[in-house]
């Protein structure tokens, strides 16, 4: 179903009419590239520990970023009083968008989970892409750029910050040499590709069983997997979008009442409600939101018979899904997994919605409609 009962009364932002900005999810300043790291390191810690490494790491990305894979294979030898250890590292990590998956090699399984970094580009990036705050919190944490090298032929900015050096490239770290406690370690480019024609195999991942952040195995193939990572990373940063929107346009109310933001004093009820006001006001104003937001609720009420017969009679993830396409042909949400216990919540969610629709309809407010929500 397009929207449930709780998502429909609780996220009051879905009906704003700002739109995510997608040049906020550049994260570099090239559309696509390949590269390949050499790991090095070593030293002895405090005069007790010696320590080497050398590994590999390979990074891929497309659209300037939001779609990237990285994966990381190092091994590190520690010697303490003449005995030996032996550690090696093997990572994998694909962010789709908004979503990330990592892979457990050991474990053999693949937990994907939303991305919160793109999230927080978008909340407080200042409406700048992500190169962009990129070099900005760097100056923020107490970098400076030093001068700037080349990699390959390539001239990066050279920035200094608590021991590391980076040689960036429009946002592409190419070089990274730190010295801490004794032990040097660097990470450099040894082949560069950029602007390259990339395709699905590129993104392969392990054939490993993918789970929720709860451990729940989610039942979806490739095609079904990135039609609900687009939806969802769609909707992670337009949502950031709209709080950004609201929040800047809060503040700004809060400041003109003459509240000291600086200070621990609580807010007086005149300037909770101005601040309040002026978000809402942000968000399109709460009588055309409440509007379109009520219209959205009874045009999937119209759909509740159709659902409720398509989903009683559901067996498997294949058939939810297939109820589900029937119901919202443009935007399906597709499942992930399916159960008696998962069959049960959404027949009782559609019950709920059902019972809800007269109180719905006469709500006159938001406060109104969501006091709709069956306790």
């Amino acid at each position: 179903m397009k929207q449930t009962l709780t998502m429909a009364l609780l996220v009051l932002v879905a009906g704003s009419s700002v739109a995510a900005d997608v040049d906020m999810m550049k994260r570099y300043g090239i559309k696509s590239a390949k590269i390949t790291f050499e790991i090095k390191g070593g030293g002895t810690m405090m005069g007790m520990m010696e320590s080497k490494t050398k590994g590999k790491k390979r990074l891929i990305f497309d659209s300037y970023g939001a779609r990237e894979i990285m994966e990381i294979a190092k091994v590190t030898q520690e010697t303490i009083n003449g005995k030996s250890t032996v550690k090696k590292v093997h990572s994998m990590q694909y962010m789709n968008g908004g979503i990330l998956y990592s892979v457990n090699f050991k474990k053999k399984k693949i937990t994907r989970s939303k991305n919160p970094a793109l999230a927080a580009s978008a909340l407080f990036g200042g409406g700048k892409n992500m190169v962009q705050t990129g070099k900005s919190m760097l100056q923020k944490m107490g970098g400076k750029m030093i001068g700037k090298d080349k990699v390959l032929g390539y001239s990066c900015e050279v920035w200094s910050l608590m021991g590391t050096q980076q040689c960036i490239y429009k946002g592409i770290t190419l070089r990274t040499v730190s010295d801490i406690m004794g032990i040097r370690s660097s990470e450099v480019a040894t082949d560069i590709q950029f602007d390259v024609s990339l395709d699905k195999s590129d993104f392969k991942l392990p054939e490993y069983p993918i789970v929720d952040r709860r451990g729940r195995v989610m039942e979806m193939d490739r095609e079904v997997r990135d039609t609900i990572d687009s939806k969802e990373s769609a909707a992670t940063i337009k949502q950031a979008n709209d709080a950004a929107t609201a929040m800047a346009a809060g503040l700004n109310a809060l400041v003109a009442s003459g509240a000291n933001l600086s200070s621990n004093k609580d807010l007086t009820p005149e300037q909770e409600q101005a601040m309040q006001k002026a978000m809402m006001t942000a968000m399109g104003g709460e009588k055309s939101m409440l509007a379109k937001q009520k219209q959205e609720i009874m045009a999937d009420f119209k759909k509740m018979p159709q659902a409720k017969a398509c989903f009683e009679k559901a067996r498997n993830v294949v058939d939810a899904n297939a109820c589900e396409k029937a119901i919202d042909s443009e935007e399906p949400k597709y499942h992930t997994y399916w159960s008696k216990k998962e069959k049960t919540k959404i027949l009782r969610e559609i019950k709920a919605f059902e019972s809800a629709a007269p109180c719905i309809r006469a709500a006159q407010s938001f406060s109104a409609l969501r006091q709709c929500m069956p306790h």
